[in-house]
């Protein structure tokens, strides 16, 4: 008998009962891709339950972080009874996620204070000329703004 099985990047760091504590065993241990059984999210540093399957195993896909009504804490987005059109926040646990399977994961930068003056100083200064510079084309807009950059 044959079972088609799909495997996806998540996979590779989704464990069952032997859990790897070394680079060595990280390369050697079988994924747990069987459906009903426990597995947990792994990277060496970090330690997430993962759903264990729809049909025989705690009801919600596999491709997710265990639901916290069983965890009793939640863990992030990829939470299977997250409702459609809720917001909740975004975990570490999520990033690491998205971080290893090869997304770009970086911190947003925050503005520093003297970047938000200017911006704040210049949108007084648009709110004093009314905004929209009173009738002229955008042309005569773009050439006025040149001047001012250069003077």
């Amino acid at each position: 008998m044959t079972i088609d099985s799909y495997v996806y990047p998540l996979d590779l760091f989704r464990f069952g009962p032997r859990l790897p504590t070394t680079a060595a065993e990280f390369s050697t241990f079988p994924r747990s891709l069987l459906p009903g059984y426990e597995a947990w999210f792994s990277d060496l540093d970090n330690l997430w339950s993962m759903s264990t399957g729809y049909y025989t195993g705690d009801g919600h896909q596999a491709s997710h972080w265990k639901a916290d009504e069983l965890t009793l804490f939640y863990i992030g987005l990829m939470d299977p009874t997250l409702a459609s059109a809720t917001s909740e926040w975004i975990t570490y646990a999520d990033l690491r996620a998205l971080d290893v399977i090869g997304w770009d994961v970086r911190s947003a930068p925050v503005p520093e204070p003297g970047s938000m003056l200017l911006l704040g100083t210049g949108l007084v200064g648009l709110g004093a000329r009314g905004g929209s510079g009173g009738g002229r084309n955008h042309e005569q807009l773009r050439r006025q703004h040149i001047r001012e950059v250069r003077l």
